[in-house]
């Protein structure tokens, strides 16, 4: 068995070895060349050498990809939290003994370029890779389907950092909130679409630039100012296996000084009410389980939980460097 770098010309052993995974509606199935090269190796920040393969007979056997997440105010890489982001191996019967060499490997790497802690499954913001590939709406950490990958890093030492949900809503037969506090907010804001807006950052031209999206601002109507936000992006090509029209909700943002007034509930409703115009048929969401704010408006919202994603996390102890 060699372990290497990644190399061009591994390309196509690399969709060979995507195709080899067992099907899961959140592994998209749809997978080229061209699509991997423009999704993953094309972004800035791609270092072959984060990108391990385990090669047998001149075959593919398996890879693990490592990166890293963004600064605070994400204008640049932040090498002090390394990343796993990809873990795969083929239909090969020494697949444990594979596992644990990539992720030593994989380790080294990480430690080598700066890190002192690991992640494992990434998770906005740490999701350097593999958005439309694998997860949803955003890449939700290691879904818990996904157990036999998860038991390999835990007996690695890594242990539970979060756990996030993977809420979903069928808006085919969507119906606008109306109360009467749903019915003041509706005299007092307006919603604006802002189709394909501009990146706000380095950070999310580099991960959603590929992305068709939409941003639906929460305008006030006296001062024609802008009080929420709310931020979609079509769940390309992943979507393909659901056989639906999706969107992902990635950002929802409400100034703090109009919080607590049903506005949330508003932008949310009220952006569905345009998508489902659009001919839109499922939105997804993702929320961290300690978020109960959160959960609870998304489930007032007619949203259900599908999946769960876990994050592990992992020290790094100098004397493995």
């Amino acid at each position: 068995m060699e372990y290497r770098e990644f190399l061009n010309t591994d390309l196509p052993g690399v969709v060979s070895l995507w195709k080899q995974q067992r099907s899961h509606r959140a592994l998209a199935r749809t997978m080229f060349m061209d699509l991997f090269e423009r999704l993953v190796l094309a972004k800035p920040y791609f270092d072959p050498a984060g990108l391990i393969v385990a090669v047998q007979n001149g075959q593919l056997a398996g890879l693990i990809h490592c990166g890293f997440g963004p600064n605070a105010d994400r204008s640049d890489l932040d090498r002090s939290d390394g990343i796993i982001c990809l873990l795969l191996t083929g239909d090969v019967p020494d697949k444990a003994d594979i596992c644990h060499e990539l992720i030593e490997r994989g380790e080294q790497y990480l430690y080598q370029n700066g890190s002192r802690v690991i992640l494992t499954g990434t998770a906005f913001p740490f999701s350097p890779f593999y958005l439309g590939l694998y997860g949803g709406s955003n890449v939700p950490g290691i879904l818990t389907a996904h157990h036999s990958i998860i038991e390999v890093f835990e007996r690695r030492g890594y242990a539970e950092q979060c756990q996030i949900q993977v809420m979903q809503r069928s808006i085919a037969n969507f119906q606008a909130v109306f109360d009467r506090q749903q019915t003041s907010v509706r005299r007092n804001y307006r919603i604006e679409q802002d189709q394909d807006p501009l990146a706000k950052t380095w950070w999310e031209a580099c991960t959603l630039g590929n992305a068709n999206r939409s941003v639906f601002h929460l305008v006030d109507r006296k001062s024609n100012l802008a009080r929420g936000n709310i931020s979609y992006w079509d769940v390309e090509p992943l979507a393909r296996n659901w056989g639906v029209r999706a969107m992902g909700l990635f950002d929802l943002a409400i100034d703090e000084s109009v919080r607590h007034e049903g506005l949330a509930t508003f932008l949310i409703s009220e952006s569905l009410r345009h998508m489902q115009q659009q001919g839109i048929n499922l939105v997804e969401a993702q929320v961290a389980n300690d978020n109960l704010p959160a959960t609870s408006l998304f489930e007032k919202m007619g949203f259900e939980t599908i999946d769960t994603g876990i994050v592990l996390r992992r020290p790094i102890d100098p004397r493995e460097g």
